[in-house]
């Protein structure tokens, strides 16, 4: 069920309302006891207005008091028409953001650069091509592995049993004739 809104509940109230709305008011009346109550209310009020409206002295002027309010309501607007409006400022878009921008920019710039593949180049600057396998040596002086041009060596200060493989590891033993100890020493290429 739809009730009437209270503005037109009280216009019934008052008899203020036009002949349609207070028919189809008057129907819902008929089964709606909380509206009910609310139209009583409302006479109840006016009739309370009505009671307060006897004790205004005799004899007031309700037009010279009406022609008052219109007159402060006027200077009141002309007051208004004198204070200068100011323009709400522009809402600038300020340097945070663009600092904000430009750091993003410049952490995925350094970031690039950074992962880039670079040249292989020697000591002496000049650029050296990749083998594309390490060799393993056995020698005289020690295990030796290749790579790129370089060498390490692993010395042996003795005479040394060397074992070497075909899938690319070297290994060499050897006793310390002062010392007395074993030293292996493995080596192998990925």
């Amino acid at each position: 069920m739809t009730h009437p809104a209270l503005a037109e509940l009280a216009l019934f109230a008052g008899s203020d309302h036009g002949i349609f709305s207070g028919w189809r008011i008057r129907l819902h009346l008929n089964r709606c006891e909380r509206c009910r109550q609310e139209v009583r209310a409302f006479r109840e009020a006016q009739e309370k207005a009505v009671d307060l409206a006897e004790a205004f002295p005799e004899g007031l002027n309700w037009q010279r008091l009406a022609g008052e309010m219109t007159a402060n309501i006027r200077v009141g607007l002309a007051a208004a028409e004198c204070v200068p409006v100011r323009p709400a400022p522009e809402r600038r878009l300020g340097w945070r953001p663009v600092t904000a921008l430009a750091s993003a920019t410049m952490l995925v710039a350094i970031g690039w650069w950074l992962t880039m593949p670079r040249p292989n180049v020697g000591t002496a600057g000049v650029e050296v091509k990749p083998v594309p396998e390490a060799v393993v040596n056995a020698s005289s002086g020690g295990i030796e592995l290749n790579r790129n041009g370089r060498t390490l060596t692993l010395l042996n200060s003795g005479e040394a049993v060397f074992l070497v493989n075909a899938q690319g590891t070297a290994r060499s033993r050897y006793v310390d004739s002062e010392t007395g100890q074993v030293t292996i020493n493995h080596v192998y290429t990925e």
